[in-house]
């Protein structure tokens, strides 16, 4: 009898954590420029983002253009353990911390020398083809921003 309860219990906890492994957001996004909004504006020419699971977290890399047509590149590996890690490639930001609120949102805080500069809260649709990214702060120059990116899903790597 003792055999099978820890036989039990072990499957339990493996389905369990194989269920909390798989995260949602791993894989390629390309911006939908035309379902997105951007305030104040203009819009970004276009954005991908990847990411990718790794034993530190998750390696994030976003590429694409501005508005002015200048190519952006971001890079972060971070877990989901609201701890500050390092970002690159941000002129606003120098750090992210994130939480996972649920299995398909997770919510960041990006900071510039310690003091918070946006609020970001990203959420997969429950079918895993769409992702929405609010940001919501103050960018380099000091202008306000609120922008929600609205993202398919172009590769799902799990």
């Amino acid at each position: 009898m003792r055999m099978r309860s820890s036989t039990s219990t072990l499957i339990v906890l493996t389905f369990l954590l194989v269920a909390c492994a798989t995260d949602p957001v791993i894989g390629t996004w390309r911006l939908d420029v035309a379902k997105s909004s951007f305030d104040p504006g203009p819009p970004l020419q276009s954005q991908q983002r990847e990411y990718v699971k790794t034993s530190q977290g998750v390696k994030f890399t976003l590429t694409g253009v501005s508005a002015s047509g200048k190519p952006m590149r971001v890079e972060f590996t971070a877990p989901y353990d609201g701890r500050d890690y390092p970002l690159t490639g941000s002129p606003s930001s120098d750090s992210v911390s994130m939480r996972r609120i649920d299995r398909f949102t997770a919510d960041a805080v990006e900071k510039k020398n310690g003091r918070p500069v946006f609020r970001v809260n990203r959420t997969i649709s429950r079918d895993g083809s769409t992702m929405t990214v609010t940001s919501i702060g103050t960018n380099a120059a000091g202008v306000a921003i609120k922008n929600v990116l609205v993202f398919e899903r172009v590769k799902a790597d799990r």
